[in-house]
């Protein structure tokens, strides 16, 4: 089942691509796969509300690869 967030149906478009600015260790993502640890500089491309807890957190920035 996908979920409709902001009437988005596209699972890929529920995505943001993310670069660390501090240490990360590792962590399950939404999807329960294990991802990191992460230096800053890495660059993750990773399910929208997690990207946005990084950055909320001050330990990501949005990286724009377009």
């Amino acid at each position: 089942m996908i979920l409709k967030i902001h009437g988005i149906t596209d699972p890929k478009k529920q995505m943001k691509t993310i670069r660390f600015i501090k240490k990360v260790r590792a962590f399950e993502d939404l999807a329960g796969k294990k991802r990191g640890p992460f230096k800053p500089d890495d660059v993750l491309r990773i399910h929208i509300d997690t990207a946005n807890l990084f950055i909320l957190k001050g330990k990501a920035k949005e990286f724009d690869i377009d």
